[in-house]
Formats: C-alpha cells, structure tokens, sequence
C-alpha cells in the first residue's frame, strides 16, 4: 500500500459510512418520495465522489491541511446522510425530512462549498460552475420550506448530476 492510498482509507470509511445511512432510508416503515429522491441522488454523488477522489489523492497526500480540509467533505456528506436515514422510531420519515431540513441542506451545500475550496486552493478539476450552481439549488431550501421549490431543487440537481457523470466518464 503506497501513501496515496493509505490516504484514501479515511474518505473511504467516511464514505462508507454514508452508504451505511443511505441504506437505512430503505428500512423505514413509511416510506416518503423526497427521502428517497435525495438518497438515491446521495447515492449516485458518493460513487461519483469516491470516483473522482482517486485521481486528486497524489495532490491531497502532499500537504496536512489540505487532507484535513479534504476530509471534512466526506463529514458533511455522511452527516448529509445521517439526517435523511431515519433513525428515530418515533417520527415517520416524512416529519424526520421536514424537521432535519435545514440540517439536511446545509451539510449538502458545506459539503459542496468544501469541494469549491479545494478546487480554488489545491486541486482544479474544471468543476466550478457546476459546484455553483449546485450550491445555488441548495442554500434557499435554509430560508424557505417550499416542496414544489425542493422538487425543483432535486430534478435540477439529478440533471445536472447525470450530465456531469456522462461527461467524466
């Protein structure tokens, strides 16, 4: 195991972590449409994530606070995924979803404000105006409970997502 791939241990505990929480979304008793709209979503940007993460490791393993500021981006997306999975008995998944929303958007929009930062600083991967526009879905959804605006949000983001996976791969 050489350095580079040491350092990719803890982003992928992280991130397995987070899939461990997604799959919980599935375990609900009651299931609700944007709990698993935005799981499947999570779903598709880890894999997409940990596939883009690979080629940066030589760039994130050179310098301590690099890899630190890099690991608080698997942070905010597996407590992006904590909050979605239901955990608590007590609320359906639905009452989970609309009470943990702001939780919710916010670790996905310091999830994708992170990303922006490591592109500025470290590593620059061409993918800014994609970040932006990202984080611009995410940020009114702190201020504003409208389902028809996260509907919006979610299909945006699933196209904008798609696009960008057929064009990295």
């Amino acid at each position: 195991m050489d350095r580079e791939e040491f350092f990719f241990l803890i982003p992928g505990v992280l991130y397995g972590i987070a899939l461990f929480d997604l799959l919980s979304v599935f375990r609900a008793k009651k299931y609700y449409w944007e709990s698993l709209a935005w799981a499947l979503i999570l779903f598709v940007s880890l894999v997409g994530n940990l596939f883009d993460l690979y080629p940066k490791l030589t760039a994130i393993s050179q310098n301590l606070w690099v890899y630190l500021i890099y690991l608080l981006s698997p942070l905010m997306f597996v407590h992006a995924c904590y909050v979605i999975a239901s955990q608590d008995d007590k609320l359906e998944q639905k009452d989970r979803f609309i009470t943990y929303r702001k939780s919710f958007f916010g670790a996905l929009a310091g999830f994708i404000l992170i990303n922006i930062l490591a592109q500025l600083f470290v590593v620059n991967d061409n993918r800014l105006i994609f970040r932006l526009i990202v984080l611009a879905f995410f940020v009114p959804h702190l201020f504003i409970d409208q389902v028809k605006l996260r509907a919006v949000s979610l299909v945006a983001t699933a196209a904008l997502l798609g696009y960008q996976l057929m064009v990295v791969t």
